[in-house]
């Protein structure tokens, strides 16, 4: 959540100041980027450091379960998997193999085939609605929802807990079609609606 709420005023920044400026600004910032690297990466392996000493049986869990699913992928099924979740040993208190991380869940179940699968798509759904957020104010609330799912993959399995984004899945679907565009009202400032083309176009008749 920390790092949902400190990508979020970035972006809200760039889909202000418009495509162009941000590319001029990108170059800008890319040796300041450099010399700010060290430091930073040092206070964000602290700062999860810090959140793994305050729950060690749980994270000793988590790291068991990871190395476990990993070398298990790798040693036995590579490419497509296992198939099936599996129970895990004792030192784990038998707990689900892969069920507490979305890629070592794939690895294990799915092979590096699942991996891919899942990669891909989320990688150009994100390209996609970075350049979208400058054009549509849905695009730029998908792409924040893209950006959450793809951390949230890290910390739990993306498919056993699809019941709880799901009206997520279905924003970004309607963002990502091009056969909708947005309607924003104006005066208020509300949030966006998506609607058909031809509905626009008879909303904006009647003004």
């Amino acid at each position: 959540m920390a790092i949902f709420f400190c990508i979020l005023p970035g972006l809200f920044f760039l889909r202000t100041i418009g495509i162009g400026y941000t590319m001029l600004l990108g170059s800008l910032m890319l040796p300041v980027f450099g010399l700010l690297a060290l430091p930073v990466i040092e206070w964000g392996l602290d700062g999860i450091q810090s959140i793994k000493d305050a729950r060690p049986d749980s994270t000793r869990v988590r790291s068991a379960l990871a190395e476990i699913a990993v070398q298990r992928w790798a040693d036995e099924a590579p490419i497509w998997g296992h198939g099936i979740v599996e129970r895990g040993p004792k030192v784990v208190e038998h707990m689900p193999i892969g069920t507490h991380h979305s890629w070592y869940g794939l690895l294990f179940t799915k092979g590096i085939t699942g991996a891919i699968a899942l990669a891909v798509p989320m990688l150009m759904t994100l390209t996609y609605l970075f350049f979208m957020i400058f054009r549509y104010g849905s695009g730029f609330a998908a792409m924040l929802l893209v950006l959450v799912i793809g951390l949230y993959s890290f910390f739990e399995n993306l498919e056993i807990l699809v019941y709880l984004y799901w009206p997520a899945l279905i924003y970004i679907g309607h963002a990502i079609n091009p056969e909708k565009i947005l309607v924003a009202d104006e005066e208020e400032n509300t949030l966006p609606i998506i609607c058909n083309v031809g509905v626009a176009q008879r909303l904006q008749s009647s003004y």
